[in-house]
């Protein structure tokens, strides 16, 4: 039996997740032969050995396994920082018949299947193709990595690339902060995209990657960064831009997808996004590839639990430092000076805009709107009742909308309508 030897001229080392001691002997007696295996006993000991091992060609996983089963592991590999595991070969374990598993691994990004009773030649074969596709997809990184460092746009696509984003996102979070004003980033995955280029090969997962440069193109305002920064995965830096106006742009960006629908090989197919929203915070001192590595990974959750989908995935904030009190002797207590009687203050200040409502809300301050509420809620009514009606296809609001201008109405708070 030949050994599939990489670069380094040693077996191409394979990682086994598998809670089953039963399982990981199997795979140890039909691979242990030709290939260098490691095991871990669930997803969490599966993904601290990828972080620590850098040699792991392909990872094979079972589906349900104790702290973090395989569809949390693949969503992390798929959602990592890091290019290398982000296009790993992942292997999972199902049924004959298990129809559900695979269609759930498929939507988290598996690369492919092996059924139990395990077959020897059958997953050999397949451990082979994996270890020299990812040995190759090494290879075109590491030439892809050099040509990128001398350019700044994605050549398929045509649209910035990482490292530009990654430059040219810093230069806009300092602006911001240093300015005081809002910034949105959107980063969205095409679902189903590997399905497709397993289907139907790479011409039309590259057709499909053009299509989506051209809805983002007449759709993103000239101030706009739009990036290609994975395989499948975009982003969207829009400065001056408050968390409401992100939102309905990811819902036009939905509704774009969907209609008119992509011409596959096979013609007209739906296509749908997976989306997350941040706004990175005055208060957050994470630089901008930490938001950008979060955005991702809510992506990857998104993807994990079915696609097609929304999720706000902000940085928790820093906790704000405490102010030492002190402990010295304190001052003397003023003598109290008469006074006349003072003008009662008002205890409620006036409400914030939407603008600032928003911003509290995105540094965790939302106690602070607690009694302008009810005006809040009356400013925006009329702007939701009008998106209800005109943006087309989607979730309804309209059982919502009427109940909650019937309880406005019976503080006495109304909001003009919009027709």
């Amino acid at each position: 039996m030949t050994c599939e030897i990489d670069d380094a001229g040693t077996a191409a080392r394979i990682l086994v997740v598998d809670d089953s001691r039963v399982m990981r002997a199997a795979f140890a007696k039909i691979l242990g032969g030709e290939f260098d295996l490691a095991n871990a006993a669930d997803g969490e000991q599966g993904w601290e050995a990828l972080a620590g091992d850098p040699d792991i060609r392909v990872v094979i996983t079972d589906a349900d396994m104790p702290r973090l089963d395989g569809y949390g592991l693949i969503a992390r590999i798929r959602g990592s920082a890091d290019p290398r595991l982000r296009a790993l070969p992942v292997i999972m374990v199902t049924g004959a018949d298990d129809a559900a598993t695979r269609e759930r691994a498929l939507a988290a990004g598996t690369t492919d299947f092996v059924t139990k009773p395990l077959d020897p030649l059958q997953l050999r074969a397949r451990i082979r193709t994996h270890a020299r596709l990812d040995r190759t997809q090494r290879e075109l990184a590491a030439t892809a990595e050099a040509l990128e460092a001398q350019s700044a746009v994605d050549p398929i696509t045509g649209l910035s690339n990482r490292r530009h984003l990654l430059e040219h996102g810093a230069q806009e979070l300092s602006f911001a902060r240093r300015h005081y004003r809002p910034l949105a980033l959107i980063v969205f995955a095409v679902d189903g995209f590997r399905a497709l280029r397993e289907r139907h090969g790479a011409a039309a997962s590259r057709a499909l990657l053009e299509w989506t440069a051209g809805i983002l193109r007449g759709r993103m305002r000239t101030e706009d960064t739009v990036a290609r920064i994975a395989e499948d995965e975009f982003a969207v830096l829009a400065p001056a831009t408050n968390r409401l106006q992100a939102a309905v742009l990811c819902k036009r960006l939905q509704i774009a997808f969907r209609d008119p629908p992509f011409r596959g090989p096979e013609g007209p197919m739906p296509v749908t996004v997976s989306l997350a929203l941040v706004n990175p915070g005055r208060e957050h001192t994470e630089s901008f590839e930490l938001h950008l590595e979060w955005a991702c990974r809510q992506v990857a959750a998104a993807r994990a639990a079915g696609g097609d989908r929304l999720l706000l995935g902000d940085r928790p904030a820093p906790a704000p430092a405490l102010t030492p009190v002190p402990t010295s002797t304190p001052a003397p207590i003023p003598t109290p000076i008469p006074t006349q009687t003072p003008t009662p203050l008002a205890l409620t200040p006036p409400p914030p805009t939407l603008d600032a409502a928003l911003d509290l809300l995105a540094h965790g301050q939302g106690a602070r709107l607690d009694p302008h509420l009810p005006t809040l809620l009356a400013r925006l009514l009329p702007l939701l009742e009008y998106a209800d009606r005109h943006m087309g296809p989607g979730p309804a609001l309209g059982g919502i909308l009427p109940a909650l201008r019937a309880r406005l109405d019976g503080r006495g708070i109304h909001g003009d309508r919009l027709d």
